[in-house]
């Protein structure tokens, strides 16, 4: 049967289970601002009931209670948010990287401008019209050659301005690989410590919470998958390659690539092997440095290369001032890193079509007519293809400004959902706080009154020894 002295024990594991809630409560609080903090709750169960079923059973009526405690420190677990938070932030952090490139360039054309590429292509065109109009004036000559001087050099301008926005982003990637070993490298020594808790029967609550955080910012970086097994051993890959194997970390590195004109390649440091990345912020830079500015390039050195080309071939067939030279090129280079104007004297300038005849500006005439005539791949003039190439430009913007905005507000919305599952609330902790304070007081009241009981049966009943 239980002893005396049971009212007090049970009092006493009373007292002790309400200031361990209330702890519990107030680390709550402490951690109301903490970012990455999942609410806690101490779980109270009644303890283990005096007898146990035997041969031998008492003349009580039924078991006796022993009290209460607590049977864990529950964590407000949300996995189902936190995988759906973590997809979705991997392809906001894509579109975020790629919106703000885009803004970038977009901001470096500053097209429609007076001094863009487009302006400069109707002073070019302009400037062969006067020519045509007045083909012996060396004044007339030398705008021509100046106004083409100004396309070129926005031509080069854009085309460098492009090549170092690609190197910058380039360089990202160091970072972004850094911030993924030490993530690896930290879930690993947590994957070792967390395992040796559980496997002694505790919960590490806090320890989870770091070790989720972890999950959410590499989620943002890059595309992962990941598993929990086992004592809430996580396992993480990525492509389908391990980056976290219990206490086992593998690294990324990054060297040139000589098949990408020396851009950083993405390896495995176990193998070599290449890294395949598919989605979030990184998804996002090499998507930017292999793809959008490469484009943008490309079209440039087109519309340059068509330029050169048209123009080339009706001054070809020109006369100088000298009515001799022919066949001289007016421009020459690749593309849009190296055009230029072949020559510096505006007397070279083949404005005539008629060598008897320098005051014959057919060919300065026949030049200014090619701002009409479909130059670039046969299809689209040369005011027309820039014209495409910045109205493609601001659409690609557009499109992932409202990719941005689509996503975060998907994102916000579930990490909204799960705040209102596991984050914590103060008003609700005060009720609690309030709550356990009077099941403490209340066993300690209890307390007392078994203690008076006792004094009573010790000290005041019976008379022997008196």
């Amino acid at each position: 049967m239980p002893s005396t002295f049971s009212g007090i024990n049970i009092a006493l594991r009373a007292v002790l289970t309400n200031q361990r809630a209330i702890d519990v409560i107030s680390h709550n609080v402490a951690n109301v601002n903490t970012p990455g903090y999942t609410r806690q709750e101490a779980v109270l169960v009644t303890s283990e009931p005096w007898t146990e079923p035997g041969l031998v059973h008492g003349s009580n009526p039924g078991q006796v209670g022993t009290g209460v405690q607590i049977s864990q420190i529950r964590r407000y677990a949300t996995s189902f948010f936190d995988q759906r938070i973590r997809g979705e932030s991997q392809t906001l952090g894509r579109w975020q990287i790629t919106r703000g490139a885009l803004e970038q360039i977009s901001v470096m054309f500053t097209e429609p401008s007076e001094t863009g590429v487009a302006a400069a292509l109707d002073q070019f065109w302009s400037a062969w019209q006067d020519l045509a109009s007045n083909p012996e004036s060396l004044a007339a000559r030398e705008t021509v050659i100046q106004d083409s001087k100004n396309l070129t050099t926005l031509f080069h301008t854009f085309h460098s301005q492009l090549a170092n926005q690609q190197k910058d982003i380039d360089h990202q990637l160091s970072s972004y690989v850094q911030k993924v070993n030490e993530s690896a490298s930290e879930l690993a020594r947590l994957n070792t410590i967390i395992a040796k808790v559980e496997s002694i029967g505790d919960h590490p609550n806090d320890l989870l919470d770091r070790r989720d955080m972890i999950l959410d910012r590499l989620a943002e970086i890059v595309d992962i998958q990941y598993a929990i097994g086992e004592n809430d051993a996580t396992t993480v890959a990525i492509g389908g390659h391990s980056l976290v194997m219990g206490s086992q970390s593998v690294k990324l590195q990054v060297g040139p690539d000589p098949a990408n004109n020396n851009l950083s390649k993405l390896t495995w440091a176990d193998d070599g092997s290449q890294a395949s990345i598919s989605d979030g912020e990184m998804a996002g830079v090499i998507h930017v440095r292999d793809s959008v500015i490469p484009d943008l390039q490309s079209k440039l050195d087109t519309l340059a290369q068509s330029l050169i080309s048209a123009v080339n071939t009706v001054h070809n067939a020109g006369y100088a001032l000298d009515g001799t030279t022919t066949g001289l090129d007016f421009l020459q280079g690749t593309g849009a890193n190296d055009i230029a104007v072949a020559f510096d004297d505006p007397a070279l300038i083949g404005a005539a079509g008629n060598a008897s005849s320098i005051g014959d500006g057919n060919q300065a005439l026949a030049i200014s007519a090619l701002h009409e005539q479909t130059i670039v791949g046969g299809q689209a003039t040369a005011a027309d293809s820039f014209r495409t190439l910045i109205t493609s430009l601001g659409l690609d913007t557009q499109h992932a400004q409202t990719m941005v905005q689509n996503r975060s507000l998907l994102v916000d919305h579930l990490k909204q959902n799960k705040e209102s599952q596991s984050g914590v609330s103060l008003d609700e902790e005060a009720v609690n706080l309030i709550r356990f304070q009077r099941g403490f007081q209340a066993a300690a009241r209890a307390m007392n009154v078994v203690d008076e009981m006792l004094n009573q049966i010790v000290n005041t009943l019976g008379v022997v020894g008196r």
